[in-house]
């Protein structure tokens, strides 16, 4: 958690500081200079670019609490970080996945955890919904007879989002068999004794159900790269950036744009690996 990080970083300082028998009181900024070049100097840039944050937060807070005179990180600068294009599964990686854990739920159709792995994880992908959004589906949400799914999104945003024939097909097969006379107000993938299915426990599902089938990518999967792959995928076969956006649940359209980012990037890898002079 960040606030573990920020401990740790915080912690690191006060080692730094001791070892030098330098006095918080007198502490200028190019102590922290020193301390960043010694004991920064091995970090990677976003866990420097913490690191000053967490330096710049607490000095910061010291001072409007009046227990230091100036701010020695007021002038501190974090570096530039790289932007970082989300990984996502190419379409066919995509169909290995759901097609794999579908022949899984067919070879053991008495196996509720996964026939309900496989509903979830094709409402997944269908949707582009967040694990946590997809969770907390209830029944009612969930209307096949129109191919429509209630998803609520953070800060109880709500948006309808439609969904294809093979998520139709897995959730009716689901809910046919593990699902019977339960109220619209259930919850759609409880977890154990009804609760919340948890996202960790989705988390190690995906990992232990999905790896072996996705081979050697598996140490990168995760919920976020189906999410990832839904827009990459949609974008890649020509659907608006507006409409991504909408099916994503974004409040702004530049939080969509990194998929744009992500196109070109991924057009360039296929001309450089399938062009003759790439």
């Amino acid at each position: 958690m960040t606030i573990d990080a920020y401990r740790r970083d915080l912690d690191a300082l006060a080692a730094y500081l001791d070892r030098k028998k330098i006095a918080f009181n007198s502490l200028k900024r190019e102590h922290l200079d020193g301390h960043l070049s010694s004991d920064g100097g091995h970090l990677r840039p976003a866990s420097l670019s913490r690191r000053i944050s967490a330096m710049k937060s607490f000095f910061r807070f010291l001072l409007e609490e009046e227990l230091l005179a100036h701010d020695p990180a007021q002038n501190l600068v974090r570096p530039k970080l790289g932007e970082r294009l989300p990984y996502f599964l190419e379409e066919d990686e995509t169909s290995r996945l759901l097609e794999g854990v579908r022949d899984l739920a067919k070879a053991k159709p008495a196996n509720r955890s996964i026939v309900r792995f496989w509903a979830a994880l094709e409402l997944l992908y269908a949707t582009g919904a967040r694990v946590s959004e997809l969770l907390g589906i209830k029944i009612g949400d969930i209307d096949l007879a129109v191919g429509l799914i209630r998803v609520r999104g953070k800060r109880g945003y709500e948006r309808l989002v439609p969904c294809g024939q093979k998520a139709q097909h897995a959730f009716a097969v689901y809910q046919g068999r593990f699902l019977k006379g339960a109220s619209p107000e259930s919850l759609a993938f409880p977890g154990r004794k009804g609760r919340l299915w948890s996202r960790v426990a989705f988390y190690l599902a995906l990992k232990r159900i999905g790896g072996p089938i996705v081979g050697p990518m598996a140490f990168s999967l995760s919920p976020h790269k189906l999410r990832h792959s839904f827009a990459t995928h949609l974008l890649a076969r020509g659907a608006d950036l507006k409409s991504i956006q909408q099916l994503l649940g974004h409040k702004k359209l530049s939080t969509t744009q990194i998929y744009t980012h992500l196109n070109q990037a991924r057009l360039r890898l296929l001309h450089k690996k399938y062009h003759p002079r790439g």
